[in-house]
């Protein structure tokens, strides 16, 4: 290993809490809108963590950012972990001051708020039709209504405990992870617990589906893949340390960080380790695989560009500071942020700095790129857009 791990608590805490399962037959009376609450009709759409459920980071924008200039910013009233996520020019996403909020992409300007969450938010939201999903740091789940902000249904946790992870929505299921050691499976439109399974520790990393599995990493080191129809666990691999990172999928294989600071790659069909790289401390940061290469930040300080399929180092980013978010990759451009608050942009061939922007406050959240912005919080309590 390349220098010592040192050993660092997670980014989040739990917070335990009691709360009441609100969902009831009232949702199936909303959902085919003979409540009385009216709901534009909209098309299918569909919009998650990473920009897709495989979790790869990439982004079809064709025009990425390549100046860096401050396009509007928005400020909430507490720190911003939830990443955005963006469907029909409108964006998503929570706050620590407990208030999910959605806003229009290309100005800024909020299409509405719900601050009736029972916690701090730092669960990054999950879009399916006419839905948006996310959970709270007390162990409530929330599906809102995309185009009214109005609550259709909750769930909460077993030991009504803290919800970091992304949810998945797959085959009319959400999937997500718990502080209470669960990784539950939802019905899409209702809220009932379809299964949860068991898997002895707290879960702050995000599911990922690929070709009809599911695949997370726990905070007991295993890395497992599960049946998304039973919840039954296939297999499950070692890495030796704790597991907040969420894996990328992507041919064949699951990449993945822990906090020995190490990148493995694993095979998806046998649960084997093809390869690891090491980095000199701990790995909070989600892996991006885009055209062959894993990018991937440490907290030793470095944005990383491994070879997907040796393992071999690409090329590394010295940021100066830790590097907890998430990397996103559009149109050849790699974004990420860093605990200086500075947001950076580089070449993906070459890790070249194209530009940098200082923001007021620590950036954890994984970028999104719509259109010809790039969009991302901050602790300082903001969401910005650059162009």
């Amino acid at each position: 290993m390349q220098g010592a791990a040192k050993r660092k608590r997670p980014l989040f805490k739990t917070i335990t809490a009691t709360v009441t399962a609100t969902a009831s037959a009232a949702v199936f009376l909303y959902l085919v809108g003979i409540t009385g609450c009216e709901s534009e009709t909209v098309e299918h759409v569909t919009e998650t963590f990473r920009g897709n459920l495989q979790r790869t980071g990439v982004f079809s924008a064709s025009s990425a950012p390549r100046e860096g200039e401050l396009d509007w910013q928005f400020a909430t009233q507490g720190t911003i972990i939830s990443s955005p996520a963006v469907v029909d020019g409108k964006l998503y996403f929570g706050s620590d001051d407990g208030t999910f909020y959605s806003l229009d992409a290309e100005t800024g300007e909020e299409q509405w708020s719900y601050d009736q969450v029972e916690g701090r938010i730092y669960s990054s939201p999950a879009v399916e039709d006419e839905l948006v999903y996310f959970g709270c740091q007390r162990g409530v789940f929330y599906a809102l209504d995309r185009v009214t902000g109005e609550k259709v249904w909750t769930f909460s946790s077993e030991e009504a405990d803290s919800m970091e992870s992304a949810p998945a929505v797959y085959r009319d299921k959400v999937f997500f992870g718990s502080h209470d050691g669960y990784l539950y499976a939802l019905d899409a439109a209702t809220g009932e617990k379809e299964w949860s399974l068991d898997v002895g520790d707290w879960l702050p990393a995000s599911p990922a589906i690929y070709q009809e599995k599911l695949y997370i990493g726990c905070m007991d080191g295993r890395f497992i893949a599960v049946d998304p129809s039973t919840g039954e666990e296939e297999w499950d691999y070692h890495t030796g340390d704790w597991i907040q990172s969420t894996a990328a999928v992507e041919n064949g294989k699951a990449y993945v960080g822990n906090f020995a600071g190490v990148l493995l790659a694993i095979d998806v069909d046998t649960g084997e380790k093809e390869w690891e790289f090491h980095t000199g401390n701990w790995i909070g940061s989600s892996p991006a695989v885009y055209e062959g290469t894993v990018y991937v930040g440490s907290a030793d300080n470095h944005l990383y560009a491994v070879d997907a399929e040796t393992g071999e180092e690409v090329w590394n980013y010295d940021a100066g500071v830790s590097v907890l978010s998430s990397p996103s990759v559009a149109d050849e451009v790699v974004f990420f942020g860093g605990e200086n608050g500075v947001f950076y942009a580089l070449e993906a061939d070459t890790g070249d700095l194209l530009w940098e922007l200082s923001v007021g406050g620590e950036i954890d959240t994984a970028a999104v790129i719509h259109r010809d912005r790039v969009l991302f919080g901050s602790y300082d309590g903001r969401l910005y857009s650059l162009r």
